[in-house]
């Protein structure tokens, strides 16, 4: 019996940044709306706070 799949598109955060490379220690994805600068720089802030702990992590386990 087939599965049924729904998909939804999320307009909510438009926007995004990639900060980081994958060959280079990793990308992370921040997704954002535009229009609201303060919740765009937290979401960066803290994008860029949890690279940094992976980072850290990763060069635990080498």
């Amino acid at each position: 019996m087939p599965e049924d799949h729904v998909h939804r598109h999320i307009n909510e955060r438009p926007d995004y940044l990639i900060i980081g490379t994958p060959g280079k220690g990793g990308e992370i994805r921040v997704h954002f709306d535009a229009g609201d600068l303060n919740d765009a720089c937290r979401r960066v802030d803290v994008a860029v706070q949890v690279r940094a702990h992976m980072l850290v992590k990763l060069s635990e386990v080498s």
